[in-house]
């Protein structure tokens, strides 16, 4: 009797990896799930003649944002629709101007990038500054420029937030 319960106990060990495993494959772009070697997922969505920058999920792992360039930064996004991901758009704040390294809050509902648009704030150099959309009742709102008053005359981007909330970039002097 106490093999029947260790053979049983063996078995629903193994058939509940064997689900977790098959769960974990179905969050990613890949039938593969990654580990400590990168793997190369969706190179369809990349035009032959141009290069992504900072592709990031979404917390919820259904949207996926990246950045494609040459000259220009567009950022698109795919999203994920029972199991199945949609075919690449531009995303909701893409702009005229040039935007890229997109970083999501902890819960999803912000969402920070930088771009080269206008802030329209006295003082503020044109370069690339950070902007943040917030998303409220399931829609993205206008994104709000992010005035950091002691780098106003730097190239400030690639926002990433913390789940404590401390925002962290890069800058740098524009020449």
């Amino acid at each position: 009797m106490n093999e029947l319960k260790v053979i049983l106990l063996f078995t629903i060990f193994f058939l509940s990896c064997t689900t977790e495993n098959k769960n974990a494959e179905m969050e990613f772009l890949t039938e593969k799930i990654p580990n400590n070697i990168p793997l190369e997922f969706k190179q369809e969505i990349i035009p032959d003649d141009k290069i992504i920058h900072k592709g990031i999920f979404s917390p919820d792992l259904k949207e996926y944002y990246y950045t494609i360039s040459d000259k220009k930064f567009e950022v698109f996004k795919i999203e994920k629709n029972n199991g199945v991901w949609s075919e690449p758009e531009k995303a909701f704040f893409n702009s005229k101007y040039d935007e890229h390294g997109m970083s999501f809050s902890s819960e999803g509902n912000t969402l920070y990038f930088s771009s080269t648009r206008p802030v329209n704030v006295s003082g503020v150099l044109p370069t690339w500054h950070i902007w943040k959309s917030d998303k409220i009742d399931g829609k993205w709102n206008e994104p709000v420029f992010v005035d950091i008053p002691n780098l106003r005359n730097k190239l400030v981007s690639h926002p990433t937030i913390t789940n404590s909330g401390t925002l962290y970039f890069h800058s740098s002097n524009l020449d």
